[in-house]
């Protein structure tokens, strides 16, 4: 019973080996060209004296001339002049855009450059304007500032002037003390003035 199931599973394993061999596609239409080009140039049999002999090669001939031109027209020309046409209008599409963007382009520029010198212009207005309002905030902090000082100074000058009074009505009473006490003392004792 093993040795069945050993030689039935023999040709399975060797089912997935077998390969089928597929021709490929363009090679029989190459082969036939090549059988009809074959028998297209086998010589003529012309009899005696007769350069040509006019028979169905001719006519093949042309035959295949006419296919030839139907074919290179068909599959190499004419894909090869819509490529052509195509990248030329496409180029040419491009210039115009090209063309047309340069106006526009222009337009801009000019549109930028006057953007710009109003926004410079009315940048200098603000700096400007900024400029007169911080010198006159300047100006009254300033004057504020003196009209203090002023004031702390006129204080300061009454204050010392109330102060120099005062020291001077102290002096006075203790210069004349002290101008009686030498009197005293230098004067001999009964002597008054």
């Amino acid at each position: 019973m093993a040795a069945e199931t050993h030689a039935q599973a023999q040709p399975a394993a060797e089912a997935p080996q077998r390969k089928h061999f597929q021709v490929p596609s363009f090679l029989p239409p190459a082969l036939a060209a090549i059988a009809s080009n074959l028998m297209t140039t086998l010589p003529a049999h012309a009899e005696a004296g007769k350069i040509f002999d006019f028979n169905l090669t001719l006519p093949i001939m042309v035959t295949e001339f006419l296919l030839l031109m139907v074919f290179l027209d068909k599959f190499w020309f004419t894909p090869v002049g819509n490529n052509l046409d195509a990248r030329d209008k496409y180029i040419r599409d491009k210039l115009s855009n090209v063309k047309g963007n340069s106006d526009d382009l222009e337009r801009m520029q000019k549109e930028a450059e006057s953007v710009t010198s109003k926004a410079r212009q009315e940048a200098g207005e603000l700096i400007a304007q900024a400029r007169s309002e911080s010198q006159g905030q300047q100006k009254k902090e300033l004057a504020s500032v003196k009209e203090k000082l002023d004031k702390e100074l006129e204080q300061a000058l009454s204050a010392l002037a109330k102060e120099k009074d005062s020291t001077l009505g102290s002096l006075n009473a203790q210069v004349d003390k002290l101008a009686a006490e030498i009197m005293g003392r230098i004067l001999p004792e009964g002597v008054k003035l």
